[in-house]
């Protein structure tokens, strides 16, 4: 025999079909892997910004009662400075202090502060009273303590440095909220209302809230089988909670957190960016009438979001090598079909070369090409 395997139609057939077969299942696998990425890519910043958006409206949501209850407290309690005057002296407002805490459960105290003799211009008489210091103004603090709600007077109001929770509202005439800290191991934060009559600042009312409620809320979060991370940022640059991470409560923005655009904490757009092998999506949100802006900051890894589409890609490849296995298998098949009686009167020409002539030769194969061929060769 003169034909070698590797040089025979069948394997040049087979070789050919396979390398185009494998090139298009390839290419098509490619492309499909790509989409699936894309949208991968796609889906996951729309989930991250839906969740961001939904857990920045539970906190927003939380902390509207806080802003709405102590603007209910500072109009009761400012309208002392009503004309007429509202028949409200100091214990009246002690009293109301005290049965606001018992009404919220979830404020840790209540307080008011007001300037000097602009209460009732009676400061003199109450000179290191109960709720007083030595300079007999007005400044009441009710709070709790293992489930007693107490009275004591508040210090340290009298320099912007020490407390600006009193110095902001009285320079902004706004409400305001404070970035959450720990007193004595409770993690809090302050909202307060300034009492301006008649464009006179008079004082302030306040409220500290308990901040266990994010901390627990973010904790519960769960996305990609608690791969995905979420954190809540304050526009002045700390961290408001982290989700599983509550010791970084209340400390500065450090690391990576530092390079997110500043203009989100204007408030004006969301934003979803993959860099670094991460989604990350951000969600601004308002709090209350303060002018302020926290962020609701979302991080999934790429490669969580790439497992299932990794998964998909391994399947078709196995199914693509299979079937181009298959294909290889079935035109070799039907190759080796068609040439075999080319093969028989490629023999027949050889054996009339060498003068032998084998006059029953007869070939199984009945398409009109071989056919002709080989009553050509007989003729011979």
């Amino acid at each position: 025999m003169f034909f070698g395997v590797n040089n025979s139609i069948r394997t040049k057939i087979s070789f050919s079909v396979g390398i185009f077969a494998s090139t298009i299942l390839l290419s098509i696998i490619g492309f499909v892997t790509y989409k699936m990425r894309q949208d991968a890519l796609v889906n996951a910043e729309k989930l991250a910004l839906a969740e961001s958006r939904e857990y920045a409206k539970q906190v927003q949501i939380e902390l509207e009662q806080a802003f709405v209850a102590n603007r209910t407290l500072c109009e009761t309690i400012g309208s002392v400075k009503n004309s007429p005057p509202a028949n409200l002296n100091r214990d009246a407002v002690n009293t109301i202090l005290k049965d606001f805490l018992t009404r919220f459960p979830d404020f840790l105290g209540a307080y008011t502060v007001w300037e000097t003799n602009a209460f009732d211009n009676q400061d003199s008489s109450f000179i290191n009273s109960t709720g007083h210091d030595k300079t007999g103004r007005f400044v009441p603090y009710w709070y709790r303590d293992a489930g007693t709600i107490k009275q004591e007077a508040i210090i340290g109001y009298e320099s912007a440095e020490t407390a600006p929770w009193y110095f902001q509202p009285q320079k902004s005439g706004k409400e305001t909220i404070m970035d959450p800290f720990y007193y004595q191991n409770l993690y809090m934060v302050s909202i307060i209302n300034p009492i301006i009559k008649n464009g006179t600042f008079n004082g302030i009312t306040g409220v500290d809230m308990s901040m266990a409620f994010i901390q627990k809320l973010l904790d519960d979060f769960n996305l990609y089988d608690n791969q995905a991370s979420i954190i809540i940022l304050s526009d002045a640059g700390n961290i408001v909670a982290a989700s599983r991470k509550p010791t970084l409560a209340g400390k500065a923005i450090e690391g990576n957190l530092q390079s997110i655009p500043k203009n989100l904490f204007s408030g004006k757009s969301e934003l979803a960016i993959n860099s670094n092998d991460t989604i990350r999506a951000f969600v601004p949100f308002q709090l209350g009438e303060t002018g302020k802006t926290w962020v609701a900051y979302i991080q999934i890894p790429e490669k969580v979001l790439m497992a299932s589409s990794n998964n998909m890609l391994i399947v078709l490849v196995v199914i693509g090598l299979i079937t181009v296995v298959l294909l290889v298998w079935g035109i070799y098949f039907f190759a080796s079909k068609l040439t075999k009686p080319i093969l028989s009167i490629a023999q027949m020409a050889d054996d009339v070369s060498k003068g032998t002539v084998n006059k029953h030769f007869s070939l199984e194969d009945t398409s009109q090409e071989v056919g002709l061929l080989h009553a050509s060769f007989k003729k011979i």
